[in-house]
């Protein structure tokens, strides 16, 4: 029996792709090819997941936070260039999910330990199934530019952050030897970046600037953080010094400063980097340390911006190291 759901030539988002019958099989290819977008759909039932049932919190904050990133990532599935499910299967998949959410009840509830080992697990598994996607595509460079440049290019991100005293991850095991920040949440950088490389363009529309697909995507990353790092918080997966004070459900603003510096610059690099639908690698990987530049340029300004009111505590903290390495040059 052939499936209601259609096929569709590869097309742009300005440019409709043409139907044709599609089996079931044929269509779950076709959702493959699409994979860095069916993830992108899938991650913010999986955070709503952990905050309702693993942690316990209240319904209304949780979908209020869940609705932002699930809408864009809905348009940007029904972009999908092969998969391109329709509105009613989008509507049934999501039902489905919700209802099992919702119904779960604490059954499967974990211990904080263990809770926080799977976490980084199914980051290791969603890393390993993107790197995959990437290998297996016709597109050259997307494997070595944005999840290898974007791996080095998260492991300085959080890393320094915690060296510098912004957060600290404590909960985390899986480590590399001497890194004092945990492997998981470094390629938690990649799992936003690969994405939304895909997607980015499918909202921005087939003609934009590397800079207005840039703007995209920095506002569909910032709009997964405002669910993510508020639960991440709650679970104890990172936890934040006492100054500055928290701006939303326990995050202070530094944070999301710090997640609107890290992501413009590197995703106005690679959209720079584009090459048809693969990438320069190692164009990339040239502007990495002007991408860094950049960030913690957007970053300084950024907290200028919101901080003057409190003192600076962000800035004080970021200068004190500074200050030990300017003495040990003079000594």
């Amino acid at each position: 029996m052939r499936s209601v759901v259609t096929e569709r030539r590869r097309g742009t988002p300005d440019e409709p792709a043409e139907d044709g019958p599609l089996t079931l099989p044929r269509w779950l290819r076709s959702g493959w090819d699409d994979f860095p977008l069916v993830y992108l759909w899938l991650s913010p039932f999986l955070v709503l997941n952990l905050e309702v049932v693993q942690l316990g919190l209240p319904a209304a904050p949780a979908l209020r936070s869940f609705a932002l990133p699930f809408l864009l990532g809905t348009v940007a599935l029904r972009r999908a260039p092969l998969a391109r499910p329709s509105l009613l299967l989008l509507l049934a998949a999501t039902g489905t999910l919700l209802a099992a959410i919702f119904a779960g009840g604490t059954a499967g509830r974990l211990a904080p330990e263990a809770l926080a080992l799977v976490t980084e697990v199914l980051a290791l598994g969603a890393f390993t199934l993107l790197a995959t996607h990437a290998a297996l595509a016709s597109q050259p460079g997307k494997l070595a530019g944005l999840l290898g440049v974007g791996l080095v290019y998260g492991l300085i991100l959080e890393n320094g952050g915690v060296a510098l005293g912004f957060f600290s991850e404590d909960q985390f095991r899986i480590r590399i030897p001497l890194f004092p920040a945990p492997l998981a949440t470094s390629l938690g950088w990649c799992l936003v970046f690969y994405p939304l490389w895909h997607a980015a363009p499918l909202l921005a529309g087939a003609r934009a600037t590397a800079l207005r697909r840039a703007l995209v995507a920095t506002g569909m990353a910032l709009a997964l953080d405002l669910q993510l790092d508020p639960v991440a918080t709650a679970a104890g997966f990172w936890s934040w010094p006492p100054s500055p004070p928290p701006v939303l459900r326990g995050v202070p603003a530094v944070n999301f400063c710090a997640w609107f510096a890290a992501v413009l610059p590197f995703a106005h690099a690679a959209f720079k980097a584009r090459q048809g639908e693969g990438i320069a690698a190692a164009r990339l990987a040239r502007e990495l340390p002007r991408v860094l530049l950049q960030a913690l340029t957007l970053v300084i300004a950024a907290l200028a911006v919101v901080e003057a009111s409190l003192g600076w505590p962000s800035m004080l903290r970021l200068a004190q190291p500074a200050a030990a390495l300017l003495r040990w040059v003079r000594f």
